[in-house]
């Protein structure tokens, strides 16, 4: 299972195209105590993968008006995005963001991502929760389930997949992690349905292979080959990574005995 992690305010909302970078350069060669320009313009930097000037022109919005509650939350960002810089600057600024408006959705998301990567579970929960009561969604929803899945809550799990797929039946996350979950609980045909869904709106490779497998334990028509696989799905390790449960890891070890 993987988190989702998008963007709930649109960096590219903020900077549509890249013809705004001589706006915003122009802005602080007027106004060199323009935070807004200095926001506008680390965002953009960011868009670019430019993440030294990003941080720079975020630090110098934040030091212009420390309460500026976007330019914490974008600084933390890109300390998020790029492995060598420091994680916990981003729990910082996430938590300065929270702190400046509570009600800051995209922060509580992005603070509660970084706790599930973390391994704090609770603390990500608790993120997520309070989202969700500002504004429950399908992406808010199937990442409360994966960390109640990691913490063998397969009831409360379970509950918040239907509740994302009842907001989008077609989102495929939520799918399939209601697939794996129905399988778990010996109810493979309903997980057939699932899995069924995700292929046909995604082609998703791990709905693919979870499908052959379930088709392949109730003696249905199987039509996916081995080939047709990333190679990365047909290792057993990665798909406990991905915290397929055990009796989908076994079933698919056999699937693998027999077709290779």
């Amino acid at each position: 299972m993987k988190y989702i992690d998008k963007n709930k305010t649109s960096l590219q909302q903020l900077n549509p195209s890249n013809d705004a970078l001589d706006i915003y350069h122009d802005s602080i060669q007027t106004a060199p105590d323009n935070s807004w320009a200095y926001l506008h313009r680390g965002t953009l930097y960011y868009n670019q993968n430019q993440y030294d000037l990003a941080v720079y022109d975020l630090s110098q919005s934040i030091n212009l008006n420390a309460s500026y509650c976007l330019a914490y939350q974008f600084r933390a960002r890109v300390y998020d995005s790029v492995a060598e810089l420091n994680y916990n600057l981003a729990l910082q600024d996430y938590s300065k963001a929270i702190e400046l408006n509570g009600k800051d959705i995209s922060a509580l998301f992005r603070r509660g991502n970084f706790h599930a990567r973390s391994g704090n579970f609770f603390q990500a929960l608790d993120d997520y929760t309070k989202a969700i009561q500002l504004k429950p969604d399908e992406s808010l929803l199937y990442n409360r389930g994966v960390v109640f899945y990691q913490q063998n809550d397969i009831e409360r799990a379970g509950e918040d997949f239907r509740q994302a797929l009842a907001m989008n039946p077609k989102h495929i996350p939520s799918l399939i992690n209601m697939g794996l979950i129905l399988y778990e609980l010996h109810q493979i045909q309903a997980a057939i349905e699932c899995f069924k869904k995700a292929v046909s709106l995604g082609q998703e490779a791990e709905a693919k292979l979870a499908l052959a497998v379930s088709c392949f334990q109730q003696n249905q028509d199987d039509s996916y080959k081995l080939e047709k696989f990333d190679k990365k799905l047909l290792n057993i390790n990665y798909l406990k990574d991905n915290l397929w449960g055990a009796k989908l890891i076994q079933d698919t070890e056999y699937f693998l005995q027999c077709k290779l």
